[in-house]
């Protein structure tokens, strides 16, 4: 995070520095092509960096999160079974509920 916190720094002073060329009176534009490619490809650079390191850091929180999730689950199987609840292990039956009558609207208004 350190280095892309430096190459953000970077990145801006370059961008600040096109800016000031790009409203400076003496400007040229085969110049300002030329920087703006640069920056371009600043930009892209940074951009795939930051996103090599997004990618990076939720694919190890999602390990995380499945490994804690994994780790809860058999505990809960665990404790389960030196308890001898049944509950835990095995889904509850279905419960039927009674059917509802639910009036039917003719279309008019009045109802």
């Amino acid at each position: 995070i350190a280095s892309l916190t430096v190459r953000r720094g970077q990145l801006k002073a370059s961008l600040t520095r096109f800016v000031t060329y790009v409203r400076s009176e003496s400007r040229d534009i085969a110049q300002i092509e030329v920087r703006r490619s640069k920056i371009e490809e600043n930009w892209n650079e940074f951009q795939e960096d930051f996103e090599e390191l997004y990618f990076k850091i939720v694919t190890e929180a999602n390990k995380l999160i499945n490994a804690t999730e994994k780790k809860d689950i058999n505990e809960m199987v665990l404790s389960g079974e030196n308890r001898g609840d049944a509950d835990l292990i095995q889904p509850q039956a279905m419960i039927k509920l009674p059917a509802l009558d639910i009036p039917i609207f003719s279309g008019r208004y009045e109802e």
